[in-house]
């Protein structure tokens, strides 16, 4: 839409849409996220901890950044394997 030249602004966007402005650049930026890991969350194969709110709070624009953190994000924890330390 901001691109085909449909709204001029994301105010303009946002006031269309009933949303926030700050809410819309927070959405536009998850167009930001690395093919693989939109391939990951498409497929499923994302861990359960990969949110919305954890995307979009956290992405560089650097794919290789990303990445790292992405990887960091799925790294399995004890807890998460089922291992109990009580």
């Amino acid at each position: 839409m901001l691109e085909s030249g449909e709204f001029a602004t994301i105010a303009e966007l946002a006031e269309r849409e009933g949303i926030t402005p700050p809410y819309v650049t927070r959405i536009l930026q998850l167009t930001l996220l690395a093919p693989d890991i939109v391939n990951d969350i498409l497929d499923g194969r994302q861990s359960p901890r990969i949110t919305l709110n954890t995307l979009r709070d956290a992405v560089p624009i650097c794919w290789a950044e990303q990445g790292g953190r992405y990887t960091e994000s799925l790294a399995p924890t004890v807890r998460d394997r089922g291992v109990s330390h009580s």
